[in-house]
């Protein structure tokens, strides 16, 4: 998809169409009769995800909905193929309806833990992240290490918004550059996206 119909992306996700947290997932057909279906899972900055859990939801209630993959009732299970491998899916249904959906990930695992990394633009210096695999490289950021930074300590707040959007891009910009990383079984490199989390365990994903 990336090297070939990454055109197909572009026509559903850039504008005028599209907007920034906006995803498109591509459906396939089992490759043999009695297989499972396969999905590609794309993202507005180029970004094809492993996998993506809100992205397999959304994947699996559109194929139970639509009549595509049968209901069974109250529970329907069926797999899916990600990219990164298989994905059990348990979806609650109802009449016609998905009311929930329960996956079983590929495996997921840290790669580092307190790694510091120089942000040199904006006045962040020195920022302290975690990274890990869940489908995609996630850089961990915890807020509170700014508690005394003249210009960083904010809250997870939509007023901080804008702010907290333009340094995790430097965040995680500098993480690739200063620490890439490498899916040990797949071409997946990263990082590719960026969570805030405060000392609550909130947590804000900068795609």
């Amino acid at each position: 998809m990336m090297e070939h119909f990454d055109h197909l992306r572009k026509v559903l996700l850039l504008e005028p169409r599209g907007y920034p947290c906006q995803n498109v997932d591509f459906v396939f057909k089992p490759a043999k009769e009695g297989g499972n279906f396969q999905y590609v899972i794309g993202e507005q900055n180029k970004i094809y995800p492993l996998m993506s859990g809100h992205n397999t939801i959304a994947t699996a209630t559109a194929l139970l909905e639509s009549g595509v993959v049968k209901m069974s009732y109250p529970l329907t299970k069926f797999t899916l193929e990600s990219p990164g491998g298989p994905i059990e899916i348990t979806a609650d249904c109802d009449d016609g309806a998905v009311h929930s959906v329960t996956l079983k990930n590929t495996p997921s695992f840290v790669e580092i833990l307190d790694l510091e990394v120089n942000v040199p633009h904006g006045g962040v210096g020195t920022v302290k992240v975690d990274i890990a695999y869940g489908g995609m490289w996630y850089a961990v950021v915890d807020l509170k290490q700014f508690h005394d930074h003249p210009t960083l300590n904010m809250a997870l707040e939509s007023a901080n918004g804008s702010n907290l959007a333009r340094i995790g891009e430097m965040i995680k910009v500098a993480c690739r550059e200063q620490h890439p990383v490498q899916h040990p079984t797949e071409d997946y490199p990263g990082v590719d996206i960026l969570v805030f989390r405060d000392g609550n365990r909130n947590t804000v994903p900068m795609r």
